[in-house]
């Protein structure tokens, strides 16, 4: 009887001492996990910034113009400009909640609209003739 408490007991403290082991081994995987995410973290942070900073150089005014001069393109004159009446650049009945402009609605006004100006550059040249 003795020798069978001898027994449970030897079984049990093995027992606890395999769940103690694996336990410690499961924290040290866990330690390296966290240890290899942080630095993972730390890199794709870095990496972030880095992205960042090329957007904002890319973005960048002074880069745009000098590729533009780069391929030829010039400030307009305000003689070469036309400035688009208002109407144009509205929309007619959009969605609920949709900023999709329609295309063919949009080339219609714009068609429409300088069709009668050059119904009135003719009307005014025969005024004139």
């Amino acid at each position: 009887m003795r020798l069978v408490k001898y027994a449970m007991g030897f079984a049990i403290s093995i027992f606890l001492l395999l769940g103690i082991v694996w336990q410690h081994i499961e924290l040290s995987t866990m330690e390296s996990e966290r240890i290899r995410l942080k630095e993972e973290l730390r890199s794709l942070k870095n990496t972030g910034k880095q992205l960042r900073i090329e957007i904002m150089e890319l973005k960048s005014p002074r880069r745009i113009e000098e590729l533009a001069h780069g391929i030829g393109l010039v400030y307009s004159q305000p003689e070469e400009r036309i400035i688009l009446p208002e109407i144009l650049l509205t929309r007619e009945n959009p969605k609920e909640g949709s900023s999709k402009w329609s295309t063919a609605k949009a080339l219609e006004k714009f068609l429409s609209y300088f069709s009668e100006l050059a119904q009135a550059e003719e009307s005014l040249e025969e005024e004139f003739r």
